[in-house]
Parts: structure tokens; sequence; C-alpha cells
């Protein structure tokens, strides 16, 4: 027996519920909370790097600890956030939505293949952008793959910054995704 009962805003959801919770579970307020804290995320990125760049290596450090705190925190609701779209999509898309296959290359970048199914399912017919989610997903991964190119680079400053750039890109691009699908799903169907 379903029931339409939700807990209080803010309190834990029992463990019935939890198991029999198959209805439309809310987006928004998780979207934002992720989206404040991957820019936050990029603007500590950024003061860090400005910090390396300029010799203040006790500002650097205190930045990097802040950096790796917001990473985490926007990392968990980041994730809670697409397992929560993504239990949207059947609800959302219905029967013209099929996940795809997965692949080799699913196991290495699942985060990516959830959030493009979950935008494929979401989005007003005719409405593409799969290809944001895949720039999302490169320029993310490459701000994460160019620092290892600085090894043996005699002057590492140019390849921190652009790897700080291309972060904050990712994150930009992250917050455009999430915003959007966020959007798309605000009205629960019917």
């Amino acid at each position: 027996m379903e029931s339409n009962h939700r807990p209080p805003l803010g309190a834990p959801m029992s463990a019935d519920y939890r198991r029999g919770h198959t209805g439309w579970q809310p987006v928004g307020g998780l979207g934002m909370a992720a989206s404040v804290l991957i820019g936050l995320v990029a603007l500590l990125a950024g003061l860090r790097t400005i910090a390396v760049v300029s010799g203040r290596v006790q500002l650097a450090l205190l930045y990097i600890l802040l950096y790796v705190v917001a990473l985490i925190a926007a990392a968990v609701v980041f994730i809670v956030w697409v397992r929560r779209a993504r239990a949207n999509v059947h609800l959302v898309a219905g029967q013209r939505f099929a996940p795809r296959q997965r692949g080799y290359w699913a196991r290495f970048s699942w985060v990516a293949r959830y959030v493009s199914d979950v935008w494929r399912a979401s989005a007003p017919d005719g409405h593409g952008g799969e290809r944001l989610v895949m720039a999302w997903w490169i320029t993310w991964l490459a701000s994460k793959l160019v620092p290892a190119l600085d090894r043996g680079v005699a002057d590492r400053i140019p390849v921190a910054v652009v790897a700080t750039v291309l972060e904050i890109a990712a994150a930009v691009l992250a917050i455009v995704i999430i915003l959007r699908i966020s959007k798309w799903q605000r009205v629960s169907p019917v």
C-alpha cells in the first residue's frame, strides 16, 4: 500500500518510506545547493591558483584546504542530485525513455552517462543539448588530466592556470546543466 504522506522537510525518512517510495523526488533545492557548491569550488580553485602564482604559500594552503572541503561537499550533493533526477526519469519520460546500454566507457564515466540519460529524458521534445553534457565531461576530465602534463616542465605556472581555467569552465557547464534539468523537472507529472 503506497502512501502519499511525506516526512516533514529536513526530517529523516523512515526505512519503510525509503523502501516503498517510487514517486516524484524534487530536485530543485538540491540542484541549487549543488550549483552553489560547484561555484564555490570553482572560486576556490581560482583563488588557489592566484595565490600559488603570486607566491603566497600560506594563503594557497588555506585555499587548498577550503577547496578540498568544498569539493567533497559539492560531490556528495551533486551525486545525490543526479540520483534523484535519475529516479524521476521514468515519471518524466515514461515509455519513451530507454537508458543507454552499458559499454566499457560507461564504467569509467558513469556520472556522465547518468547525467546524459537524465538530460535526454527531461528535455522537452526537440530540445537537443547532449553536447553540453559531453562538453562538461570532457572539460572536467581535461582539468584533471592537464596537471599530469606538467612533469618535466620547467615553469608549471602556465599548466596550473590552464587546469584552473578548464576547471572553472567545467563548473560553469555543470551549473548550466543542473539548473536546466532542475527546471525541466520542476513540475511533477500528473
